[in-house]
């Protein structure tokens, strides 16, 4: 099973540098060009996820309406992205490109425990944020 794995400290630490500035290995997301982390580990590789984006809207002419209302972009949900879709809620989906991150394969529970040994850093498991069903694995540096 493919993991994606981040490193809490090193996203902090680049920050500045995701607004101020793009870099040969930056990766598009929303217009922003965000500076793709240090490697997190060495047993890890990069991977491209499909950036799926999720709104909290029942059908696309009520995320149209909205839009139109506050005076936001007005381009309507279905002529921006591909696969447009509805979640097990009824909220309205769409993927948006692909996004670049790392990840790891991972395929037992025991390869999962020697992963976490070998980080020996606090670990947080949660879903990916880009395509918003790869699990993720987030290591926090004892610092934090």
């Amino acid at each position: 099973m493919l993991f994606e794995v981040t490193r809490a400290k090193e996203w902090n630490k680049n920050l500045l540098d995701t607004v101020m500035r793009a870099s040969e290995n930056c990766v598009p997301n929303h217009n922003i060009l965000i500076p793709l982390p240090p490697c997190p580990h060495p047993q890890c590789n990069k991977i491209t996820l499909v950036n799926v984006e999720k709104c909290l809207f029942k059908s696309p002419d009520d995320y149209d309406r909205e839009r139109r209302q506050w005076g936001k972009d007005t381009t309507p949900w279905l002529e921006t992205g591909t696969n447009h879709r509805y979640d097990e809620n009824g909220y309205i989906m769409r993927d948006n490109g692909t996004k670049e991150t790392w990840g790891i394969e991972i395929n037992s529970l025991e390869e999962l425990l020697e992963f976490c040994r070998s980080v020996d850093e606090k670990i947080t498991l949660r879903t990916s944020d880009i395509d918003k069903k790869t699990p993720w694995l987030e290591i926090y540096d004892n610092s934090l």
